[in-house]
């Protein structure tokens, strides 16, 4: 480092650490030492200038774009300038070198020296823009232009000019923009949720080493703005409103008339039941689930041919790829003349002429889908296919399927026959089911005149999912009747429905159809939200209502800065490749790091973003719980604490742009040590909260210290509260629930409360004072009149005042604690007369004592009456108080007359009356009740319920047998076996006190001891012959075999062995185990010598070389090949093989060959 005259270690420094004193010349030496610094200091300067001349960073000099970039201000229609703005898709060759102004959203940009590409892009369309400088355009313009984030609206001024070659990312591929000025009109954050380039990046592109991101449909639903700017989107859409347009054309044409029908009905609508119930001002109405009953009452006004466009809404919580609870329904209406295939016909029609004009009239908008969301192109016939019911299920069938005659297809089942139709049969994507079987079709259908079985109805299929559901409808009122009751429909809810039909309606027929699911299909998309608009299906508003409660401890733990660190390299180490090879491309190379880096940056973010969205937001949470956590964490310094990790978020999202910089990110999460350690403390304390609701029924207990709040909640509720005789032993809220008329209620215990300003009151009193004013509840104000507390009634009541604001529209009940040791009564009259001011504003006061549960439920039953009657009232003054009366309504007669009407009771039931008030009369007397009988006999009495049996009376008590192993014990039981039992029993008894069965404990005699001596000796022999044999297996060594050994058989050991076992042998008994052999009986033969004539065969048998030495020619060769043989034995040796035959392999699955992941070019051993 260079230290010039202002840092420290400069000269000045320099002379005094030479040891020259002040006020002296400096020495030579530092002289020298000041000069050679000064000169680096120059140099430094001179490079420094030179740098700043080679990079072009003249700040002195003017700028010619000035005026002609920036931040256009807030259009407000101040002014309407006379400037023509050209759309983006009519830019082309044509307007080569005119100048033209361009609107659009910078969709990417690119930097690179004293230039600038990007793209702007208008809708789906595209074109790539230029700024360069030059001698119109300066190096601060195309500084500008570079720092405009992504998604920013922006004006654009400039040139076309033609390209040389082909521009493949931008729809206007011949030509791009050569930019003078720039402005931006609407700028957009810099971070965003989701970048348009990955959200449009196609599904299948081929990324075996995920280095492109990909977005999943949850995020584009949550930022659905973002996502319909993508050119796939914009063509969908564009698609769809088709759909719709072509239709309405169709219908048009042939003579339909549009109608516009009621979404909010008075009944469910067709007697369903899958409707959504909405209040509909003092009663309830339903939205409606099909347009039908209109449809049909038109057709019965003699409309003859009518179609709706419409919101429909179906109240099923299902979350399938096809399905959704609001979508915009395709309904059409038609009264045929003598057959309800003439409708088939006309809507067969209707779907070939969409089709043809889709794929005519939207070319360009099916390639840009198909480009993000590949599909086969959708085929169709003219006129299209029909099939009947049971050719379906016969194809069905012959494929393998097992099906009803009379059964529903599944959804796999269609599947699979649009499959079938396609590919083995007819080669289309549409088709027509007809003829489907009666049982499965509402009640509304016309039945088949010829197969009762089935019904005149049918179904269309596109790509093997059906999109319309349609029949012959009954016009008849009588045959609707009769299939209303066979469905089991109550008639009074269809009534205005069967009506509609008895004044003369035509046979008619019609259908419905689902215009996402038509354009879902047509494109070959996969799931049907990516034709919706909204984001409404049952799952989607359950967790939106989920966050809404607040459950603290489900918050993620908050690592250490430490351990985040840990966490997340880990899991990137595990999660990614791990080797780069020599033979690896630069480019391979770089995408390798490339790829960690941004699988890091991924992690981080999602951890991050856990722990932001996982932690209460203080705008969104109960008013109640906000001013909790600003009481016990401080607003402040929470709001700061998850700024700064969302800061780091934003940071390591922006690091992760260069591959170099991942210990970058490193450092950024160090520096967020501070804030994960409090976040971490935040969420544990939050986790030890109680759970308050602050919308359910509650009972707040608060007073000074010390005076028995503790002991009231823990004799109402089941919470155990710790109660000591010192004040503040309560520091935080503690919660207890008890029941009240069958309703579930929360009572607080609150820390208690001293009697000073706001501003002065600590931690554990702000939760008090927080409680008190955010929950409506009841609140108790506990004083103790015997001052046990440490405070006397005034200074309890002057609390009581200060507070009061608190108490405002709350059920008030000031109770008076330890009634056991001060009574109201016992107090003086100073202090009787300072709770008059308290009775006198109608504030009931009770006495209670914890000790001995004097008015403990008292207090608890008022506490709750007073809430309820509150919350009724608070009810009754509202606006919706008209809703919830005409749910319940008790008509109260009026007198019309001074007439006497005494109700009217029959004389037999009055007289019966009688009869059962007492005991004697003309009848039995009323029958006890078994209470009267306990009381009866008292302690004599128990309960007799074989009396009720439904038996005769002499089976009532009939003892249950007992039945084992399929047999009747009784009928085994001899009636006298009682008796002997007692007898054997009795002479056992006289045997023992006779002492037959005392031991007689006399000395042993010889015979044994010897058989005891031998025992002990053979145990002691065995145990020793069991430590040998562990030894032996515990050795290690090589066994010797037998033929190597010495001989180990002998008569001297025979005899040793059956001698410690106990058995001598006598002299007769060895004659057999001497050696046996024979006396000689002749000398032995002498070697007869070889003669020469002898076979050359049989004589080398004498003279063979051992195998050991073959080939050997001296002393000298033999040790040098025994040195070889040894040195070859080194290695088995090391592997510890027992020998050159020894190949056993001990790690049959060794871990190199059998772990990690198998990428390009890691299995040529595997």
């Amino acid at each position: 480092m260079v230290l010039t005259s202002d840092e420290p270690g400069s000269t000045d420094g320099g002379s005094h650490g030479d040891g020259g004193e002040s006020g002296k010349a400096p020495s030579k030496k530092a002289l020298k030492k000041q000069a050679k610094e000064a000169e680096k200091a120059a140099k430094k300067e001179d490079r420094k200038a030179k740098l700043e001349v080679s990079e072009g960073k003249d700040v002195d000099a003017d700028d010619v774009s000035a005026g002609h970039y920036g931040i256009a201000a807030l259009n407000q229609s101040q002014e309407r300038p006379d400037r023509n703005l050209v759309r983006v898709d009519s830019l082309s060759a044509d307007l080569a070198d005119k100048k033209v102004w361009v609107r659009g959203r910078l969709h990417t940009s690119r930097a690179k020296g004293k230039q600038c590409f990007f793209v702007l892009r208008q809708q789906h369309f595209s074109v790539q823009c230029l700024v360069a400088v030059s001698d119109s355009v300066s190096r601060q313009i195309v500084k500008f232009a570079a720092s405009v984030t992504k998604e920013s609206i922006i004006d654009v001024e400039g040139y076309v000019r033609k390209v040389q070659h082909k521009i493949e990312s931008c729809t206007q591929s011949d030509i791009e923009l050569h930019v003078e000025q720039v402005f931006v009109v609407s700028p957009a954050e810099a971070q965003l949720p989701l970048l348009v380039e990955d959200a449009a990046r196609p599904e299948n592109i081929e990324d075996p080493d995920g280095l492109q991101i990909r977005v999943n449909q949850d995020t584009r639903l949550d930022n659905r703005v973002i996502d319909l700017r993508t050119p796939a989107n914009q063509a969908i859409y564009r698609i769809e409103a088709g759909v719709c347009a072509l239709f309405r054309e169709v219908l048009s044409e042939k003579g339909f008339i549009e109608i516009h029908t009621p979404k909010i009905i008075g009944a469910a609508s067709e007697g369903g039941a899958n409707v959504f119930e909405v209040s509909y001002f003092k009663s309830s109405a339903y939205l409606a689930q099909s347009p039908q009953f209109y449809k049909q009452m038109a057709i019965a006004a003699d409309f003859e041919k009518v179609f709706t466009i419409g919101a429909v809404f179906r109240a099923e919580d299902s979350n399938t790829h096809r399905h959704l609870t609001e979508f915009v329904g395709l309904d059409l209406e038609i009264a045929f003349q003598y057959h309800y295939h003439e409708v088939m016909d006309v809507i067969g029609n209707l779907f070939t002429q969409i089709f043809r004009g889709l794929q005519e009239r939207y070319k360009q908008e099916i390639e840009s889908v198909r480009k993000q969301y590949p599909s086969e192109p959708f085929q169709f016939l003219d006129p299209p296919l029909r099939l009947e019911f049971p050719e379906a299920v016969a194809m069905l069938r012959e494929a393998g399927i097992e099906i009803g005659d009379e059964e529903d297809f599944s959804t796999p089942n269609e599947k699979f026959l649009g499959r079938l139709v396609k590919a083995k049969v007819y080669g289309t994507d549409f088709f027509m089911l007809d003829k489907f079987p009666l049982a499965v079709r509402p009640f509304y259908t016309m039945p088949d005149p010829k197969d009762p079985r089935y019904s005149n109805s049918y179904d269309m299929y596109m790509r093997g999912e059906e999109i319309l559901s349609g029949a012959q409808r009954v016009h008849d009122p009588t045959l609707l009747t009769e299939r209303a009751k066979l469905h089991n429909i109550c008639l009074e809810k269809i009534k205005p429905y069967i009506d509609s039909f008895r004044y003369g309606c035509p046979p008619h027929a019609g259908g419905g159809i689902g215009l996402e699911r038509v354009t879902m299909l047509f494109l070959g998309l996969d799931n049907i939200r990516k034709t919706s608009m909204c984001e409404y299906f049952p799952s989607s508003v359950i967790s939106a209502y989920a966050g809404k409660m607040y459950n603290f401890k489900k918050i993620t733990v908050v690592p250490s800065a430490i351990d985040f660190i840990n966490i997340m390299l880990s899991k990137t180490q595990r999660k990614t490749p791990t080797m780069v090879h020599r033979h690896y491309k630069i480019s391979r190379i770089r995408q390798f790091y490339m790829r960690k880096v941004r699988f890091t940056q991924q992690n981080f973010h999602d951890r991050l973003s856990l722990i932001i969205q996982e932690f209460p937001k203080l705008e969104d949470v109960h008013p109640f719980y906000a001013d909790l956590l600003n009481v016990l964490y401080d607003k402040d310094h929470y709001k700061l604490a998850l700024g700064q990790i969302n800061v780091a978020r934003h940071l390591i999202d922006n690091v992760s742009k260069d591959y170099v910089r991942l210990l970058k990110m490193v450092t950024i999460i160090k520096r967020q040590a501070s804030s994960l350690q409090y976040l971490e403390h935040v969420r544990q304390h939050l986790s030890r909260l109680p759970s308050i609701d602050p919308n359910t029924r509650t009972i707040i207990i608060c007073g000074f210290p010390n005076v028995g709040k503790s002991s009231f909640i823990n004799k109402i509720t089941r919470a155990d509260v710790e109660v000591q005789p010192y004040a503040f032993t309560t520091k935080s809220l503690y919660v207890g629930h008890t029941d009240y008329k069958y309703l579930r209620w929360q009572v607080i215990d609150t820390p208690g409360l001293l009697d000073h300003p706001l501003e002065e009151r600590n931690t554990i009193e702000m939760q008090a004072i927080t409680a008190l004013a955010h929950l409506r509840a009841c609140v108790l104000y506990l004083i103790d009149p015997s001052c046990q507390c440490g405070h006397s009634i005034e200074e309890q009541l002057r609390l009581f005042e200060n507070i009061k604001p608190l108490f405002l529209n709350k059920p008030l009940l000031v109770v008076c604690s330890k009634a056991d040791v001060m009574r109201r009564e016992e107090l003086s009259l100073e202090h009787k007369s300072l709770f008059e001011p308290l009775e006198k504003e109608g504030i009931p006061i009770m006495e209670i004592s914890s000790l001995t549960e004097e008015g403990i439920m008292t207090v608890k039953q008022q506490a709750c009456e007073m809430l309820l009657n509150h919350r009724v009232d608070n009810k009754v003054k509202s606006k919706k108080v008209n809703d919830i009366l005409n749910r319940l309504h008790v008509a109260m007669p009026t007198l019309r007359d001074a007439t006497p009407r005494p109700p009217f009771i029959p004389e037999t039931v009055i007289h019966k009356k009688e009869v059962m008030e007492t005991e004697g009369g003309e009848g039995k007397g009323r029958r006890k009740l078994e209470k009267e009988i306990e009381a009866e006999l008292g302690d004599d009495y128990y309960l007799d319920l074989k009396k009720h049996y439904d038996l005769p009376e002499n089976y009532k008590y009939d003892v249950i047998p007992e039945i084992w192993e399929g047999h009747n014990i009784a009928d085994f039981i001899d009636p006298s076996l009682i008796e002997k039992l007692q007898a054997l029993e009795k002479e056992e008894q006289q045997r023992f006190k006779a002492g037959m069965y005392d031991v007689d404990i006399t000395e042993e005699d010889e015979e044994t001891k010897k058989f005891r001596e031998m025992a002990n000796k053979i145990r002691e022999k065995k145990k020793l012959m069991a430590i040998e044999s562990r030894l032996k297996k515990s050795s290690t060594k090589a066994s010797l075999p037998r033929k190597g050994r010495k001989r180990e058989r002998s008569l001297s050991r025979l005899r040793d062995e059956m001698g410690k076992l106990g058995v001598e042998l006598d002299v007769n008994e060895e004659s057999h185990m001497r050696r046996a052999a024979r006396s000689r009986t002749r000398s032995p033969l002498k070697k007869m010598a070889r003669l020469e004539s002898a076979s050359r065969s049989r004589s080398r048998s004498a003279s063979v070389v051992p195998r050991d030495k073959s080939g050997v020619r001296d002393e000298i060769m033999e040790k040098k090949v025994k040195k070889i043989g040894r040195k070859s034995q080194v290695k088995k040796a090391w592997q510890a093989k027992k020998g050159e035959g020894d190949r056993v392999i001990l790690n049959l699955k060794p871990k190199h060959l059998f772990s990690g992941k198998r990428k390009i070019g890691k299995t040529d051993r595997r």
